[in-house]
């Protein structure tokens, strides 16, 4: 239970704490982006004037001509008349940058992109007195150092969120053990307590029957009172019987496990229940895999098959029917019980492992609602899953899935 709360604890914390940084990675990133196109847009704004001014004033430049004003942006600077052909392209900044492409220029002059920025490109656009336009792109994303970017970010990311997990995996130790030292403490007081009912509990018992037997025929209102002391001992009896049951397994003292036959466990407990299921008037189909072996306890195997196939028998209804079946799948066993009936709402159904819990149908019944719970014991004890599927007014199908 302890590893099972600090595996919840590392999840939550490890979610909560992912989310919290996406959520201020993306931030951050849109605020920081915003800004560098702003500042960006400021530089080529700058460049844009300075070439104005020398083509206003006489001054020609090559027709293709790198200047080294800046290594960081890729900027090239364009005169395009106004059929879209470019005059006069002029590199700034990195010597080898790639030219503004003719679609970018074209996108740019027919108004097809957002009011500084396209793409990756960030423009400003100035227009010459013979009618051609004066038009300055700056590459904000170079694409030999955008892989490298992505790469590096993705390590930093799953570097800091596997740090985090094991950070939080060793502290979570500390943050369950007040839990888990609860729950400890719970089940500890549940076995005292089994422990010390059963001895005053066989007095009762006793006592009620050493008195019976004295009672003579004319004593039938008192002998009343004594059988009825009788029941009420044998059922706390069997309550205890469970509780100190459901302790030991869960302590793992319910006995060691060795190689045993998970086929002839099951069929036994199906042969047992065939006459009660024959007396309810119910439709019973068993389909058992021979030779299914599993590392377990005899005695526990055989009462979780009791108890599903009982608490099947039990909530089936008239002239219903149980299937029950035990299947060998590649590396796995799979038992599956069946049942027709109300079956169990979805509300109910997270419940149905928990101790002294009753569904809606069984409350009026004598059962303590701990079948279930000792059942889920078991499985746990040996290392198996339980799945619980219902369709209210069909049917109940509690799965269980063995390792081989």
């Amino acid at each position: 239970m302890e590893s099972e709360l600090r595996k919840r604890f590392v999840i939550v914390t490890a979610l909560l704490v992912t989310i919290v940084l996406a959520v201020f990675y993306t931030a951050t990133h849109f605020y920081y982006s915003y800004w560098f196109d702003q500042d960006t847009l400021s530089f080529i704004n700058w460049v844009a004037d300075s070439e104005y001014k020398r083509i206003v004033s006489g001054e020609t430049p090559d027709d293709c001509e790198t200047v080294d004003i800046t290594d960081s942006d890729s900027v090239t600077a364009a005169v395009v008349t106004p059929k879209g052909d470019i005059f006069i392209e002029k590199y700034i900044g990195t010597p080898d940058s790639d030219s503004t492409s003719q679609d970018l220029l074209y996108d740019i002059m027919n108004g097809n992109t957002d009011d500084y920025k396209s793409g990756s490109y960030i423009y400003t656009v100035r227009k010459l007195h013979d009618g051609r336009l004066l038009i300055v792109t700056a590459d904000t994303d170079s694409g030999s150092t955008k892989p490298m970017r992505l790469a590096t970010r993705a390590a930093l990311v799953l570097l800091g969120l596997a740090l985090m997990a094991g950070i939080t995996f060793l502290l979570s130790k500390f943050v369950t053990k007040p839990a888990a030292a609860a729950m400890l403490r719970e089940k500890q007081f549940v076995s005292d307590a089994s422990h010390e009912l059963k001895t005053p509990l066989g007095a009762i018992s006793i006592n009620a029957q050493a008195l019976s037997s004295r009672l003579s025929e004319s004593d039938e209102c008192l002998k009343k009172y004594t059988d009825n002391i009788l029941r009420e001992s044998e059922r706390m009896n069997r309550l205890v019987e469970k509780l100190l049951m459901l302790s030991r397994i869960e302590e793992g003292k319910g006995g060691g496990k060795k190689r045993i036959s998970l086929s002839d466990g099951i069929e036994e407990m199906i042969l047992t229940y065939e006459s009660v299921a024959f007396e309810k008037g119910l439709s019973y189909e068993s389909d058992v895999d021979e030779d299914i072996f599993i590392k377990g306890n005899e005695d526990e195997i055989k009462q979780l098959g009791a108890i599903l196939i009982d608490n099947a028998i039990k909530h089936s209804d008239e002239h219903g029917s149980i299937e029950i079946s035990l299947k060998k799948r590649p590396g796995k066993a799979i038992l599956t019980v069946t049942n027709t009936g109300k079956g169990i709402s979805p509300d109910e159904l997270e419940h149905v492992f928990e101790r002294f819990y009753k569904t809606d149908q069984a409350r009026s019944s004598s059962s303590f609602g701990l079948g279930l719970a000792i059942a889920k014991a078991i499985i746990d004890d040996h290392g198996a899953a339980v799945t619980v599927e219902s369709e209210p007014e069909e049917k109940t199908i509690f799965e269980v899935t063995f390792g081989l």
